[in-house]
């Protein structure tokens, strides 16, 4: 979207999905590459119920492991954490 000013994501929205002030919903059921789930207990993006809910929509199989927590990452821990790849 060219619009570059505070607010304007819900109008980006609207040009982009036909009017809607919110993209549509992702067909998680169409995932087949298979991920892995890292979360922080300092996230305030990803909320533990959204986490929860990923987990047990995404389809048998796609899971890479059942999960890694790290109760003092946040976000982006998991890219510039400096000691993650000990945790």
């Amino acid at each position: 979207c060219s619009r570059r000013r505070a607010g304007a994501h819900a109008a980006c929205n609207q040009d982009e999905y036909d009017g809607a002030t919110v993209p549509p919903g992702y067909p998680l059921s169409s995932i087949s590459t298979r991920i892995m789930l890292l979360t922080g207990g300092q996230d305030k993006l990803a909320d533990p119920l959204d986490v929860e809910y990923l987990r047990e929509t995404l389809p048998s199989g796609v899971l890479a492991h059942e999960s890694v927590h790290l109760p003092t990452y946040e976000h982006l821990g998991f890219v510039w954490g400096e000691d993650a790849h000990i945790r």
